[in-house]
């Protein structure tokens, strides 16, 4: 029963939240912000009103001192706060340090998409998607449903377009696309 929810992460890990904050907002019938692990810290509380929130904290690694530090603090200046940790690293600092708190849920993602360099695609998508699943939690069914047909439209689209993915992807719409909108 929180009044909000609250999606937070730094970097990648924020803009992941951005991406499902909105379905998340219109499923569940109540207002969601994306507030970004410094802005957390600095304002040092979750909900502005003082009522209870839901804290949904996007990490990679879960080893970012800004990521660990948004929870002691919430923690500790909001008891009526609830956390949902979902994490990419099993290993860290966030799954493990903050597990034993009955205020605290954990969700560890499959390590496969645990991504170790500087681009986190597989990250990136997996923590959106776990995030937007917030909003479709008691229809699980459809959810999966309507991401294995993303997942084939997708699919088709690379396989049958890429040229035009790649004229795209390097700087300018497609020829074609260009022509359409003359």
């Amino acid at each position: 029963g929180p009044e909000r929810v609250v999606l937070t992460g730094s970097g990648s890990s924020e803009y992941a939240g951005a991406c499902a904050a909105p379905e998340v907002q219109a499923a569940l019938g109540v207002p969601v912000e994306v507030a970004g692990g410094g802005k957390l810290l600095l304002r040092r509380r979750a909900s502005i009103r003082g009522g209870p929130a839901l804290v949904v904290s996007l990490a990679r690694s879960g080893d970012s001192p800004e990521s660990a530090a948004v929870i002691e603090t919430l923690l500790d200046t909001e008891p009526a706060t609830r956390h949902l940790v979902v994490t990419c690293n099993r290993n860290g600092r966030a799954a493990r340090e903050f597990a034993g708190d009955p205020r605290v849920s954990v969700i560890c993602l499959n390590d496969e998409v645990n991504d170790r360099s500087l681009v986190m695609t597989s990250s990136f998508t997996n923590l959106a998607l776990s995030a937007r699943f917030l909003g479709a939690a008691e229809r699980p069914a459809d959810y999966v449903d309507r991401a294995e047909r993303r997942n084939a439209a997708g699919r088709a689209l690379l396989a049958s377009w890429p040229d035009r993915l790649a004229a795209f992807a390097s700087g300018g719409p497609p020829a074609s696309f260009a022509a359409a909108s003359t």
